[in-house]
């Protein structure tokens, strides 16, 4: 069997690196609603996301781990990177000259209770924080193709350690805190990445640059970048519609608080996206990697299906540490949050399959299934039933993702994973949202008790289920 340990030994790393990067972003919670009422607060992650989505575009990440460990010459290593480089510098500008000549359009997406001129301030300003954004993605990703974790780890924490101390040193000294929280992002990200250049310039040289390089990664990497997309749009695009059909705009509070509550599952499958392509990708010729990712996709779904329990069970403590009583009502969308991230992040690993037989457009189906179910349950419920209704149309769209990928991936014979950890999840999930819905029928501040009975009592009885079923079997597979 491949190291399980070696893929857990890279993956804890990236999730430390995850950990910090999140946890200063948690720990800025409490200013930023100190600071912001929810209409502001809901802008900021809004845009937030807005840069997100943009930066899909320049992201060839997967075209690069693919084609990198073919290459045993240096030069065509440093092709592959510096035309990357070259083309995620001119999509981020095509999209700040795009920000810069249409922003007033793209307003309408965002809550417009507050001073227009500083949203339009704040909106290109999150265009201009697109290049940094990607020159950190660039290096960050050249750590990871050279299985460098501790770069990974070094470079996150600079980052982050830098925008916290920007903005807790001088919030308070101006007017406009969406505007400044963007620009500290800007130059946290920019000094980080100039301090990078030092430990990734053997790889980068202008002179390596390809049209025929860039186009394989392209075409390699094109469903990807849809899937990437199709996924932002699922996660977030229920925010943008409640700011179209909400009657209560603030009631987006709820949604972006829950969301970043959802963050400890969310670093769960990064910690495993980042580490599982270029441990996969370097161990093709292992004739036990099967295992391995099975053993790995059982490991990770249920332990992250533990941590969500244990969130819902402290749920309204959280969100009263974080915020106020105003925010309580994120509890109706929090576990479907949480239960859908869990199954999102299982179904990732699902889809290494279809990466390493070159078979990524049969993705984009089961992708574009999930996004379609979840605007449509947006669309037609939220209007009727309020914001809850997102977190609903999330776990739905996340279930149909999942089967469908293993569907397809049985329609088209690939050597794939067992389903049958996942389908114990779904079948717990679904079980678990409606009976946290049901408590919450009861009002949230009096059912902080029954979210601990409930949560509690599953997450022990689960806890036993893993130890009494898997634990020994996976304490030997570590040990190997």
């Amino acid at each position: 069997m491949g190291s399980v340990r070696g893929f857990f030994s890279e993956s804890a790393t990236y999730g430390l690196s995850s950990v910090l990067t999140r946890l200063f972003s948690v720990i800025l919670i409490p200013l930023y609603t100190t600071h912001l009422n929810k209409s502001d607060y809901s802008n900021l992650l809004l845009l937030q996301s807005f840069v997100s989505l943009m930066a899909f575009a320049t992201i060839l990440s997967s075209g690069v781990f693919y084609y990198y460990y073919r290459q045993e010459s240096l030069a065509n290593r440093k092709a592959l990177i510096t035309s990357w480089l070259f083309y995620g510098l001119t999509i981020s500008t095509f999209f700040i000259v795009l920000i810069i000549l249409f922003h007033k359009s793209v307003l309408v997406f965002f809550i417009q209770e507050v001073s227009r001129p500083s949203l339009e301030s704040s909106l290109i300003m999150s265009g201009v924080l697109l290049i940094p954004t990607f020159l950190s993605t660039h290096s960050i990703n050249i750590f990871r193709i050279e299985r460098r974790v501790r770069g990974v780890l070094f470079y996150s924490l600079t980052e982050s350690v830098l925008i916290f101390v920007l903005i807790i040193s001088f919030i308070d000294d101006f007017e406009n805190t969406i505007l400044f929280v963007l620009t500290s992002q800007l130059i946290a990200r920019s000094f980080t990445w100039i301090c990078s250049i030092w430990f990734v310039k053997h790889l980068i040289s202008f002179r390596f640059f390809s049209l025929s390089v860039l186009r394989k990664m392209i075409v390699y990497s094109w469903p990807f970048l849809i899937i990437s997309t199709l996924t932002w749009f699922k996660n977030y695009l229920d925010q943008f519609i409640g700011v179209q059909l909400l009657a209560d705009k603030e009631d987006v509070g709820y949604l972006v608080l829950a969301a970043q509550i959802s963050i400890p599952i969310v670093l769960i499958s990064e910690m495993i996206r980042m580490a599982i392509g270029p441990f996969v990708m370097s161990s093709q010729n292992d004739k036990t990697i099967l295992d391995t990712r099975q053993m790995i996709l059982d490991m990770t779904s249920f332990t992250s299906f533990l941590l969500s329990l244990l969130i819902i069970a402290v749920g309204p403590q959280i969100i009263l540490l974080l915020s106020n009583e105003s925010f309580l009502d994120s509890m109706k969308v929090l576990p479907f949050l949480l239960f859908s991230g869990v199954i999102l992040s299982s179904t990732t690993q699902l889809v290494m399959s279809f990466s390493l037989q070159n078979k990524n457009t049969y993705l984009i189906p089961s992708y574009s299934a999930g996004l379609v179910f979840s605007i449509g349950i947006s669309i037609v419920f939220m209007p009727i039933y309020g914001f809850w209704i997102a977190g609903l149309s999330q776990l739905i769209s996340s279930i149909v993702i999942a089967l469908a990928v293993y569907l397809f991936g049985k329609k088209i014979k690939l050597e794939q994973l067992s389903f049958s950890s996942l389908f114990i999840i779904i079948l717990l999930s679904v079980l678990l949202a409606l009976s946290n819905t049901i408590i919450n029928g009861f009002g949230i501040d009096k059912s902080a008790l029954s979210y601990l009975v409930l949560n509690g009592f599953c997450a022990l009885v689960f806890s036993f289920y893993i130890y009494f079923q898997k634990a020994n079997y996976w304490r030997k597979a570590f040990l190997k």
